[in-house]
């Protein structure tokens, strides 16, 4: 598997670049590794930006602004081909429309822009990669346990099917247990 910092180092993407879930770490490295021009972090939750400006995560440093913006990431205010590149560490589980996420971000995407996401696999992942074929596990998908805050666990093809019916290439970039990150291109 290839580094998951590698789909950021290109100085393609110094111009824009968003974050979904930005309480997290994540606003914080990006702002603070100094490779971007501009981060911008996107939530619906305006709890969830404060608690990202309250802790510190949305402070600048001398080269990268930062700007915090409460958004749906099925509705994102950004016009088509503004953004460079856009990473969901941890999120599209959360989210209640994922294809229509996932068209958004192929909107806001300059053309040859990223999108890296992680998220969290179904129970039976972990085997399906032990036996090199998820296809033989497809039957017991049906037992899957459901979340009560409507979670989605995804498995690799139905993140592969939503991202590439929305026009982008897909490649996992590392898969452990029931752990994906992974990258759609935009053409």
């Amino acid at each position: 598997p290839r580094s998951g910092s590698h789909a950021f180092h290109s100085p393609v993407l110094r111009s824009s670049f968003f974050v979904l879930r930005p309480p997290g770490l994540f606003t914080k490295k990006f702002v603070a590794s100094g490779q971007f021009d501009r981060v911008i972090a996107v939530d619906y939750s305006r709890s969830m930006l404060e608690e990202t400006r309250n802790n510190g995560n949305a402070t600048p440093n001398a080269t990268t602004a930062t700007t915090l913006i409460q958004a749906d990431a099925a509705r994102l205010p950004f016009q088509t081909g503004s953004i460079d590149a856009i990473h969901a560490g941890a999120a599209i589980h959360c989210w209640p429309d994922p294809v229509n996420a996932a068209a958004e971000m192929r909107r806001v995407l300059r053309r040859g822009g990223v999108f890296v996401g992680t998220t969290f696999l179904g129970t039976v992942a972990p085997l399906g990669q032990a036996l090199a074929n998820d296809d033989l596990l497809k039957p017991l998908r049906q037992f899957e346990p459901t979340t009560p805050n409507g979670f989605k666990w995804w498995y690799e093809d139905e993140l592969r099917s939503v991202f590439e019916d929305c026009g982008f290439t897909f490649e996992v970039i590392q898969r452990k247990n029931r752990y994906i990150m992974f990258m759609a291109s935009s053409e």
